[in-house]
């Protein structure tokens, strides 16, 4: 009985997805959005990013081939543990060492459908300068700063073992990047004072409010007027979550997205008032729903 019903579901779910797209061009919606929005509902796009995400899926499908091989990598960790107030001085922890088999670590990078909607972010927004928080094996980097017009692809990663394997994923797509092996503020210390104005941010791999809305205040001053900034995992958990309805009150931001998977926004450098709030989660086919990972509770 379930079976015969999905396909109606899903039917269903496409057309409140397409009418909710049909809305958005004539609406106020950023111009430089609308073709990743419209990717999520189509799925389809053109020749040379579908090329682009042939080469890095078969990237994700060689280090998958590796089976059971262990990679020690830095695991989230428990949401709270970076305390509850952002201050000047906060030096959010890492998780601990935990052990994923190489399939784990492939299939834990962007899908091909949400890395080629991060390509289209890029692409149409025309990002040069990238900056990304959480480099795991670079499959979302490869997406990301597969993009034209990227000239600089600096991307940050805890865990020696991923960041070695980053480095040779990374070139096949990517002509300049720069993969750093560090915790995310010893990074930081090193690049903020010296990087060009940022035009995307990605903000992964630390799945928790205080850690990401810490990392958000230390690189916002190096963000391009009208940079595109990504927040990852937003629905991760009920903790993540609540970062997000922080971020989307921000009034540094011009826009904020819901995709539900991730979080869009378009920064501005003066602003006073909340952000014009988007709720694509439909457009996406995410439900809204939150994680409980590990069983972890508020």
């Amino acid at each position: 009985m379930l079976n015969a019903v999905r396909p109606f579901v899903r039917g269903a779910r496409k057309l409140v997805a397409k009418s909710k797209l049909r809305s958005l061009p004539g609406n106020g919606f950023p111009q430089s959005v609308l073709p990743a929005a419209a990717y999520l509902v189509s799925e389809k796009t053109d020749e040379r990013a579908e090329k682009i995400a042939d080469r890095i899926e078969a990237e994700r499908d060689r280090l998958a081939s590796f089976g059971s091989q262990k990679v020690d990598i830095l695991y989230s960790p428990k949401p709270g543990s970076a305390g509850s107030t952002v201050t000047a001085d906060l030096r959010p922890s890492h998780g601990e060492v935990m052990q994923f088999s190489m399939e784990q670590v492939a299939r834990t990078g962007k899908t091909r459908r949400w890395g080629l909607f991060m390509h289209l972010l890029a692409r149409e927004h025309r990002s040069a300068n990238i900056l990304e928080l959480g480099t795991c094996a670079g499959i979302s980097g490869s997406y990301i700063g597969s993009s034209p017009h990227c000239q600089q692809l600096r991307t940050i990663e805890g865990s020696p073992a991923l960041a070695e394997l980053a480095r040779s994923v990374l070139p096949l797509t990517v002509s300049n990047p720069t993969v750093i092996n560090a915790l995310f503020d010893e990074a930081l210390d090193d690049i903020l004072p010296v990087i060009e104005p940022i035009d995307f941010l990605f903000i992964d791999g630390h799945h928790e409010k205080i850690a990401t809305l810490h990392y958000w205040q230390r690189v916002r001053p190096k963000l391009r007027d009208g940079a595109i900034v990504v927040f990852d995992d937003i629905s991760w958990s009920q903790d993540m979550r609540d970062g997000w309805n922080e971020l989307a009150r921000e009034p540094h931001f011009s826009h904020a997205m819901d995709f539900g998977i991730v979080g869009v926004c378009i920064y501005r450098t003066a602003g006073t008032k909340p952000p014009r709030q988007w709720d694509l989660r439909a457009i996406a086919g995410v439900g809204k729903g939150v994680g409980n990972p590990h069983g972890w509770r508020n």
